[in-house]
Protein backbone atom coordinates (compact mmCIF):
# COMPACT_ATOMS: atom_id res chain seq x y z
CA UNK A 1 0.00 0.00 0.00
CA UNK A 2 2.94 2.22 0.79
CA UNK A 3 4.15 1.72 -2.99
CA UNK A 4 0.84 2.84 -4.21
CA UNK A 5 1.22 6.22 -2.49
CA UNK A 6 4.66 6.89 -3.42
CA UNK A 7 3.53 5.83 -7.34
CA UNK A 8 0.57 8.15 -7.15
CA UNK A 9 2.46 10.94 -5.60
CA UNK A 10 5.82 10.35 -8.13
CA UNK A 11 2.67 10.10 -11.27
CA UNK A 12 0.64 13.08 -10.27
CA UNK A 13 4.04 15.41 -10.42
CA UNK A 14 4.54 13.72 -13.68
CA UNK A 15 0.60 14.40 -15.27
CA UNK A 16 0.53 17.50 -13.51
CA UNK A 17 3.79 19.19 -15.49
CA UNK A 18 1.98 17.72 -18.78
CA UNK A 19 -0.74 18.86 -18.07
CA UNK A 20 0.53 22.60 -17.09
CA UNK A 21 2.55 22.21 -20.55
CA UNK A 22 -0.95 21.73 -22.17
CA UNK A 23 -2.79 24.42 -20.75
CA UNK A 24 0.64 26.82 -21.15
CA UNK A 25 1.00 25.92 -25.25
CA UNK A 26 -3.31 26.48 -25.34
CA UNK A 27 -3.01 29.72 -23.39
CA UNK A 28 -0.42 30.76 -25.80
CA UNK A 29 -3.23 29.79 -28.45
CA UNK A 30 -5.94 31.50 -27.37
CA UNK A 31 -3.79 34.26 -26.62
CA UNK A 32 -4.41 34.84 -23.03
CA UNK A 33 -1.86 37.02 -20.94
CA UNK A 34 -1.74 34.50 -17.82
CA UNK A 35 -3.10 31.34 -15.90
CA UNK A 36 -5.32 31.22 -13.28
CA UNK A 37 -5.02 29.85 -9.57
CA UNK A 38 -8.30 28.19 -9.78
CA UNK A 39 -7.17 26.61 -12.92
CA UNK A 40 -3.77 25.04 -11.17
CA UNK A 41 -5.88 23.82 -8.51
CA UNK A 42 -8.23 22.63 -11.18
CA UNK A 43 -4.95 20.72 -12.75
CA UNK A 44 -3.73 19.56 -9.79
CA UNK A 45 -6.94 17.42 -8.80
CA UNK A 46 -7.04 16.02 -12.01
CA UNK A 47 -3.29 15.30 -11.82
CA UNK A 48 -4.39 13.20 -8.75
CA UNK A 49 -7.38 11.58 -10.00
CA UNK A 50 -4.73 10.67 -13.38
CA UNK A 51 -2.99 8.96 -10.96
CA UNK A 52 -4.95 7.10 -9.04
CA UNK A 53 -6.84 5.95 -11.88
CA UNK A 54 -3.50 4.94 -13.48
CA UNK A 55 -2.43 2.82 -10.35
CA UNK A 56 -5.69 1.20 -10.46
CA UNK A 57 -5.59 0.23 -14.25
CA UNK A 58 -1.83 -1.19 -14.40
CA UNK A 59 0.76 -1.48 -11.21
CA UNK A 60 -1.77 -2.42 -8.95
CA UNK A 61 -2.85 -5.89 -8.72
CA UNK A 62 -6.76 -5.59 -9.38
CA UNK A 63 -6.32 -5.76 -12.93
CA UNK A 64 -2.86 -7.91 -13.01
CA UNK A 65 -4.00 -10.84 -15.13
CA UNK A 66 -5.63 -9.04 -17.96
CA UNK A 67 -3.91 -7.94 -21.02
CA UNK A 68 -2.72 -4.49 -21.64
CA UNK A 69 -5.70 -4.27 -24.03
CA UNK A 70 -8.16 -4.65 -21.52
CA UNK A 71 -6.28 -2.47 -19.07
CA UNK A 72 -5.67 0.08 -21.54
CA UNK A 73 -9.06 0.12 -22.63
CA UNK A 74 -10.86 0.91 -19.10
CA UNK A 75 -7.81 3.53 -18.24
CA UNK A 76 -8.87 4.97 -21.91
CA UNK A 77 -13.05 4.66 -21.00
CA UNK A 78 -12.34 6.61 -17.58
CA UNK A 79 -10.03 9.25 -18.07
CA UNK A 80 -12.16 9.73 -21.37
CA UNK A 81 -15.14 10.52 -18.63
CA UNK A 82 -13.33 12.28 -15.82
CA UNK A 83 -11.64 14.94 -18.81
CA UNK A 84 -15.29 15.00 -20.41
CA UNK A 85 -16.79 16.11 -16.84
CA UNK A 86 -13.86 18.70 -15.91
CA UNK A 87 -13.63 20.32 -19.48
CA UNK A 88 -17.13 20.58 -19.64
CA UNK A 89 -18.07 21.62 -16.01
CA UNK A 90 -15.14 23.99 -15.09
CA UNK A 91 -14.49 25.10 -18.80
CA UNK A 92 -10.45 24.08 -18.53
CA UNK A 93 -9.49 24.40 -22.09
CA UNK A 94 -12.43 26.49 -23.73
CA UNK A 95 -13.93 23.05 -25.58
CA UNK A 96 -17.10 24.95 -26.14
CA UNK A 97 -17.67 24.46 -30.08
CA UNK A 98 -18.30 20.81 -30.79
CA UNK A 99 -15.52 20.59 -33.42
CA UNK A 100 -13.15 21.09 -30.99
CA UNK A 101 -14.50 18.49 -28.71
CA UNK A 102 -14.75 15.98 -31.62
CA UNK A 103 -10.56 17.14 -31.88
CA UNK A 104 -10.35 16.04 -28.44
CA UNK A 105 -12.37 12.35 -28.73
CA UNK A 106 -10.40 11.48 -31.82
CA UNK A 107 -6.99 12.48 -29.97
CA UNK A 108 -8.18 10.11 -27.60
CA UNK A 109 -8.78 7.46 -29.42
CA UNK A 110 -5.22 7.77 -31.75
CA UNK A 111 -3.66 8.07 -28.54
CA UNK A 112 -5.28 4.09 -27.39
CA UNK A 113 -4.59 2.69 -30.87
CA UNK A 114 -0.89 4.01 -31.01
CA UNK A 115 -0.58 1.88 -27.20
CA UNK A 116 -1.99 -1.23 -28.81
CA UNK A 117 0.31 -0.70 -32.24
CA UNK A 118 3.58 0.04 -30.01
CA UNK A 119 2.65 -3.09 -27.51
CA UNK A 120 2.10 -5.27 -30.56
CA UNK A 121 4.74 -4.40 -31.89
CA UNK A 122 6.76 -5.04 -28.87
CA UNK A 123 5.38 -8.05 -28.25
CA UNK A 124 6.16 -9.84 -31.59
CA UNK A 125 9.35 -8.66 -30.84
CA UNK A 126 10.03 -9.76 -27.55
CA UNK A 127 8.06 -13.59 -29.09
CA UNK A 128 10.89 -13.43 -31.32
CA UNK A 129 13.63 -12.90 -29.24
CA UNK A 130 12.08 -15.31 -26.66
CA UNK A 131 11.87 -17.62 -29.47
CA UNK A 132 15.11 -17.49 -30.77
CA UNK A 133 16.98 -18.14 -26.84
CA UNK A 134 14.68 -21.16 -26.77
CA UNK A 135 16.16 -22.72 -29.82
CA UNK A 136 19.67 -21.56 -28.75
CA UNK A 137 18.87 -23.47 -24.91
CA UNK A 138 17.67 -26.48 -26.73
CA UNK A 139 20.92 -26.40 -28.97
CA UNK A 140 22.99 -26.21 -25.96
CA UNK A 141 21.81 -29.01 -23.82
CA UNK A 142 23.57 -32.02 -22.75
CA UNK A 143 20.92 -34.05 -24.76
CA UNK A 144 22.27 -32.65 -27.58
CA UNK A 145 24.91 -33.19 -27.88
Amino acid sequence: MKKGFYYIRDMSALVFAWLMVIKTVIVILYGEKNIGYDEIIQLMFLSLIFAGIFYISFPSRLLRKRGFAFRSGIFLLVVAGVETVMILQFEMFQLSQVQEFMIFVIVMFLTYGGCLFVNGIYGSLNQTMYTEKLKEYRLQRPENR
